[in-house]
């Protein structure tokens, strides 16, 4: 069992994680028919939206408040920048 499946949501800091990728697709699609370049995502938490977003071209910044999730999201997306907030 891997980190991302045992992270809990910290309700203290209003996490709440979007777990349907097939979801998270169809709204990259909608987002990036507008063709942005760059994607600046504000808690992203495990990464739901942000996979469907590394797959595109558009520059990713992630800002997640927690250093977990943080470390998780450096590890799995390394060309995203990160900020830790």
């Amino acid at each position: 069992m891997g980190l991302q499946s045992r992270l809990k949501p910290k309700r203290s800091l209003g996490q709440n994680f979007f777990n349907n990728e097939e979801l998270a697709k169809k709204i990259v699609e909608a987002v990036f028919k507008s063709n942005p370049k760059h994607i600046t995502e504000i808690g992203p938490g495990k990464g739901a939206f942000t996979k469907a977003f590394y797959e595109t071209t558009a520059v990713i910044t992630l800002v997640e408040k927690d250093l977990t999730l943080s470390r998780l999201l450096t590890n799995t997306f390394p060309k995203a920048t990160i900020h830790n907030t």
